[in-house]
């Protein structure tokens, strides 16, 4: 859930992450990772979201404008 808990996140082994409008249920956004996203965390205002993918990869979206910021690689642990 966002601070405001307007919105609900979630991520999913097809690879996506899901933004949730909890006023009217509905989709806002979709965003799709070439790697099943294990753990994320959104900013305060909800605008930025960084994601850890199952392989390693580190990803800071904006998801406002659904653009990619940075990607990094951790490998595997």
């Amino acid at each position: 859930f966002t601070e405001s808990l307007n919105y609900l996140v979630s991520s999913s082994h097809d690879r996506s992450l899901r933004v949730w409008n909890l006023d009217d249920a509905s989709l806002i956004r979709i965003v799709f990772f070439p790697e099943v996203i294990k753990k994320f965390k959104l900013t305060m205002n909800a605008d930025i979201v960084v994601c850890g993918g199952e392989e390693g990869t580190v990803f800071v979206w904006d998801l406002l404008r659904a653009v990619k910021l940075h990607q990094f690689n951790l490998g595997k642990e």
